[in-house]
C-alpha cells in the first residue's frame, strides 16, 4: 500500500520534485520507510533524484500515464484496489480445480 501511495504522490505532479519529507506530509508514514521506497523506485527505473535527494516520477510517458490512471482508478475504487493488493491468491491446486469449471455463455 505505502508503495502505491508514493507512487501516486508522485505521479500526483509529475514534473515536480519531491523531498522525503514532502511525501511524508502527504501520505503519514515512516520517512524511513518513505526515503527506502524511494530509493527502490529509482533502482528501478520508476523515479529519478536529483543531487539533493528530491525525486521525481521518470518522465517515460507510460509511466505517467499509468500514474494518472491509478490515480483516477483509487479515487473511485480505494476499497477495490485496497482488496486486490491484500488479497490472498489462489493456491496452486484451487488454480487448477478452477481450470476446469464450466461457465454457461450469456
Amino acid at each position: 500500500m505505502e508503495q502505491l501511495e508514493i507512487f501516486l504522490a508522485l505521479g500526483s505532479e509529475p514534473q515536480r520534485f519531491w523531498s522525503v519529507h514532502d511525501i511524508f506530509q502527504k501520505i503519514q508514514s515512516s520517512e524511513k520507510s518513505i526515503s527506502d521506497c524511494l530509493d527502490f523506485f529509482c533502482r528501478s527505473g520508476l523515479a529519478t533524484a536529483d543531487a539533493e535527494r528530491r525525486f521525481q516520477l521518470t518522465t517515460r510517458s507510460d509511466l505517467v500515464k499509468l500514474a494518472a490512471e491509478l490515480q483516477k482508478i483509487y479515487r473511485e475504487r480505494r476499497v477495490t484496489v485496497i482488496e486486490t493488493i491484500y488479497k490472498k491468491p489462489p493456491g496452486p491446486i484451487q488454480s487448477f480445480a478452477d481450470a476446469f469449471k464450466f461457465r454457461k455463455d450469456k
